[in-house]
């Protein structure tokens, strides 16, 4: 008996166009809402442009700055400090939670640890690090770093936890060490990447604040009066 499967006739390459501009369209239609309410509010109601400046503002300051470089060199600036305190946060949360993840001693003293820290949001340390490190390059990073390391401990401990125990127990009978069992799994890789992802996610939203508060705190000191 002979089995006949017919093919699928593909979409002609006009209909996927359009459907991919449709969903572009969708994207872009909230935005361009939110513009338009924008810039009709802030005339309307006389907004102070100090408080809240007004489109053209934005577009004219934007850009100025992209003339002048003053906006790619903030970019790289911020993407800088990202970056960094994401690097340090994942480089010292992967090994300290494979180590918990194998070491019940470990995951005992410092698990209560990390439930307390873990539950607080990144940017509930800004006032603390500007009192360690003051409004600058250190207090942001310091940031990002608790933004990141405590997700991404705990998530690498969760993907350690979750190796199957006959994994373990093959490779323990095979030789290998404790510390390994954790590293040398494949189980744990995808847990340790989507750490990092959200890890990062809330890196980025971290720093905006910790920049726009050090900013502030730059301007009303060249403000201040000077005796």
């Amino acid at each position: 008996m002979q089995v006949t499967t017919e093919a699928k006739p593909r979409r002609p390459w006009i209909v996927r166009s359009v459907n991919s501009l449709a969903g572009a369209a969708m994207f872009v239609a909230p935005l361009l809402a939110l513009v338009v309410v924008w810039a009709v509010v802030v005339p309307l109601f006389q907004i102070n442009p100090r408080v809240f400046p007004s489109v053209g503002a934005v577009g004219t300051a934007a850009l100025e700055s992209i003339r002048d470089g003053t906006l790619i060199a903030h970019i790289g600036a911020s993407l800088l400090r990202v970056g960094l305190g994401t690097l340090i946060g994942i480089v010292t949360a992967v090994p300290l939670g494979i180590a918990m993840g194998v070491s019940a001693g470990v995951a005992a003293f410092l698990t209560p640890l990390f439930r307390f820290f873990s539950v607080l949001a990144g940017i509930a340390w800004i006032p603390i690090a500007t009192l360690w490190f003051g409004y600058g390059f250190g207090a942001i990073v310091f940031v990002i770093f608790n933004a990141v390391f405590f997700v991404v401990a705990y998530n690498t401990l969760l993907g350690v936890k979750t190796i199957p125990h006959t994994v373990r127990n093959a490779a323990a009978s095979l030789g290998a060490a404790a510390a390994s069992l954790g590293t040398g799994a494949g189980a744990a890789s995808p847990a340790v990447s989507s750490a990092g992802s959200c890890g990062g996610g809330g890196a980025g939203s971290c720093a905006s604040p910790v920049s726009a508060s050090s900013r502030l705190a730059s301007s009303r000191g060249a403000m201040a009066p000077r005796t």
